[in-house]
C-alpha cells in the first residue's frame, strides 16, 4: 500500500479493492503503531482460563438446567473461583450453549403421514352428509416453562427437565354436522369415548 501513499484514499481504495473507510483505518493504525498487524484488544482478560473453561463446560453438561446464579455457586465450590452470575451466563454463551425448551408433542413421522393418507383414500367415497366434525382446543396456564442449555445440534433429552413440558391445562371439545352443533364439553385428562 506504501506505493500508493501519494494518492487519495479514494484512489487507493479503488486500486486495492476495498472501502475508503478500510484505507483510513489501516493508515491510522500504521501512524499509531508503526505496523498494520492486529493489536491486542482492550478490556478485561477472561475470568476463566482454557483449563477452567473445560471444567466449566463439564459443569454445564452435568447441570443442564442451571441458572447463572447456580453456575456461579458451582464454580465457587468446584473450581474455588468467585465469579458473578452475569460472567457465568456470558461464559456459557461463549462456549456455544443456547437455551432449549422441551417439545410439547412429537412431530409427525413419515409413517404417520402415510397412515393418514391411507385412511383418507379408503373413505374417499363416503356419504359426508352423515359425518360429524369434531375439534378440540387446549386452554393452558401461562406458567413459564423450564429450559436447559445445550450446544447447537446437540440432542436434548427429557430427563434434563425437572417439570412437565407445560403447566396445567384443560380441553374444550366441540362438534358440527348437517344437523347443527353439539354442546361444548370442557374436560381435563385424556380424551376417551365418554
Amino acid at each position: 500500500m506504501k506505493k500508493f501513499l501519494h494518492h487519495s484514499n479514494q484512489v487507493i481504495a479503488q486500486r486495492v479493492g476495498c472501502s475508503k473507510g478500510a484505507v483510513q483505518y489501516v493508515l491510522k493504525k500504521d501512524a499509531l503503531y508503526g505496523h498494520v498487524d492486529n493489536v491486542p484488544r482492550p478490556g478485561r482478560p477472561h475470568k476463566l482460563g482454557k483449563r477452567q473453561q473445560t471444567l466449566f463446560s463439564s459443569l454445564i453438561k452435568k447441570h443442564q438446567g442451571a441458572t447463572g446464579q447456580d453456575l456461579a455457586v458451582f464454580v465457587k465450590q468446584k473450581l474455588h473461583l468467585k465469579i458473578l452470575q452475569q460472567t457465568a451466563r456470558w461464559e456459557r454463551r461463549q462456549l456455544g450453549y443456547r437455551p432449549r425448551t422441551k417439545k410439547r408433542r412429537p412431530k409427525l413421522t413419515v409413517a404417520d403421514l402415510n397412515q393418514r393418507l391411507k385412511w383418507c383414500r379408503k373413505r374417499r367415497n363416503w356419504i359426508w352428509a352423515s359425518a360429524v366434525f369434531l375439534d378440540i382446543t387446549t386452554i393452558q396456564s401461562s406458567e413459564a416453562r423450564g429450559h436447559v442449555w445445550a450446544k447447537k445440534g446437540e440432542e436434548v433429552r427429557d430427563e434434563w427437565f425437572e417439570g412437565p413440558a407445560c403447566g396445567p391445562q384443560a380441553f374444550v371439545l366441540g362438534a358440527i354436522s348437517r344437523r347443527g352443533t353439539c354442546g361444548i364439553a370442557i374436560f381435563q385428562g385424556k380424551l376417551n369415548a365418554e
